[in-house]
């Protein structure tokens, strides 16, 4: 009987598979979809076209990134038919897509009989991977995530928005700021099963130096990449793990809205962002 890897293991053999730490977020911004695509359909389903657009986005993509991070909100707004176009991504992901893992996002945060069912939908309906957590309830936030021991959960501890310093960098009576001590729970407390990962941010390069030595092997999804600004050359180097890999960088508007050259295609251009993305994280990292 084979046993499922589990999520770390998962992250880490496909990022050394296709030689790639670039993640793809799907954020389908149905004002931002292209016109020409639009054009395609004569229906009011946004479901259905929001659909589409995904599937051919990841159709361009797959080839150059380790994960795909899927944003919820973007598909929920459309109600019943974005739920049902949410269904069929996940289905189109787990069978043309297997080998890459996927990543839920929506940064998930309730207790009790309520966390229950966020459960249920992310790793039994949707077929998710891993999720993304907000742990500011405390560990009933999290623990029913990590219960799912081949699952991983990564836990929001140093965001990228620029309002989150006024939260996560409160002191707190034991030395810690508040977003080291959410790590230092996620890790030393909570972390019993192995499965936690961590998001922090490479808009703060200062707080990831020689991050490696505090969180072992962790997985590490390193936001911020992209449209906000955030700084590979000063974080890649200190979020590596000892196998070369152990880490993500996520793009979504980056890559799913990539402003197309001349004569490409918007596949084209998602295609080109994310072997760009790969290509500037692999840049970054130590010499072997």
């Amino acid at each position: 009987m084979s046993v499922s890897p589990t999520f770390p293991e998962r992250l880490r053999q496909r990022s050394l598979a296709v030689g790639s730490l670039a993640a793809a977020g799907l954020d389908p911004d149905f004002s931002l979809i292209p016109e020409a695509f639009l054009k395609r359909f004569r229906t009011e389903d946004k479901g259905i076209i929001v659909e589409a657009f995904c599937k051919e986005i990841i159709a361009a993509t797959a080839e150059y990134v380790c994960a795909y991070k899927v944003q919820p909100a973007f598909f929920s707004r459309f109600g019943a038919d974005g739920e049902r176009a949410l269904k069929a991504v996940m289905s189109f992901l787990h069978t043309s897509y297997p080998q890459i893992p996927v990543i839920m996002d929506g940064k998930i945060s309730d207790i009790t009989n309520t966390v229950m069912q966020y459960v249920q939908k992310v790793f039994d309906d949707l077929g998710a991977h891993a999720v993304l957590v907000n742990p500011l309830m405390g560990s009933d936030t999290v623990r029913p995530f990590i219960e799912r021991q081949e699952k991983g959960v990564f836990v929001l501890c140093k965001t990228s928005n620029p309002s989150s310093v006024d939260i996560l960098d409160l002191p707190l009576a034991n030395g810690n700021v508040l977003w080291r001590e959410i790590m230092r729970l996620s890790l030393e407390v909570w972390n019993e099963n192995g499965n936690i990962g961590l998001v922090l941010s490479a808009n703060s390069p200062a707080d990831v130096f020689n991050v490696r030595a505090q969180i072992g092997d962790a997985p590490v999804l390193l936001a911020g990449v992209g449209a906000q600004g955030g700084d590979l050359r000063s974080t890649v180097s200190h979020v590596v793990d000892r196998h070369g890999a152990g880490f993500f960088v996520p793009s979504s508007r980056g890559i799913m809205f990539a402003s197309p050259l001349s004569r490409e295609t918007f596949t084209d251009a998602s295609a080109r962002a994310a072997r760009e993305l790969r290509d500037s994280i692999n840049d970054c990292l130590p010499s072997k």
